[in-house]
């Protein structure tokens, strides 16, 4: 099942000061102690019509009774556009693969695993590029809208000077009025929305 130990001490300090990130390129969670990688697993990430939302979280809910589809043990993150976790799976052929919902598969003896190693309020950073990977068109962004190309979008925006939020990936009021003020400063119809030329403005 491809887990890797990164350390000669695999095990996190005794306070379990853990931090996961999850990289949705290489379809990967590393998890770290001390600022160190001590193991790596693979994992299933969202679908293209689904994908992960990449951002800062953190562990906001842990069962070891989770619902149908989510294996052995479930962790849920502080994404606020859904109902986003971290889990094991009932399907451990979809590791490895675009496959979820949204949410972030391992196989179940992974999860058990890391399970007790996380505490509420653990970090978990989910990185990844939304742009390229699937060939597909760019997403209309609007008010409500949420992942890692509002993400993308807003780092862009704030780089330029129009957006002075921190890029949550939340397209929120702060973020519409970012791309408002962009439109009209380039001379664009007075609009919120972000479609494929304000993507192509912006050099994405």
């Amino acid at each position: 099942m491809n887990e890797t130990i990164l350390n000669d001490n695999p095990i996190p300090s005794p306070y379990y000061d853990v931090c996961l990130l999850i990289d949705t390129f290489n379809l990967s969670l590393t998890v770290f102690s001390k600022g160190e990688p001590i193991r790596k697993y693979p994992v299933a990430v969202g679908k293209p019509s689904s994908e992960t939302p990449v951002g800062v979280w953190k562990v906001v809910e842990k069962s070891d009774l989770p619902g149908a589809g989510t294996g052995t043990r479930w962790m849920r993150l502080s994404i606020p556009c859904g109902n986003f976790g971290v889990h094991g799976t009932n399907n451990p052929s979809s590791i490895g693969t675009y496959a979820s919902g949204g949410c972030v598969r391992l196989h179940n003896l992974h999860v058990e695993e890391i399970y007790p190693w996380v505490n509420i309020g653990t970090r978990v950073i989910i990185a990844g590029n939304p742009f390229g990977r699937f060939g597909e068109d760019y997403p209309l962004l609007q008010r409500g809208s949420c992942g890692s190309a509002v993400q993308a979008v807003q780092y862009t925006l704030k780089r330029l000077g129009f957006y002075k939020d921190e890029a949550d990936g939340i397209f929120g009021p702060g973020t519409a009025q970012a791309v408002k003020n962009f439109r009209l400063k380039k001379g664009l119809a007075e609009s919120s929305q972000v479609d494929e030329e304000i993507y192509h403005l912006l050099g994405l």
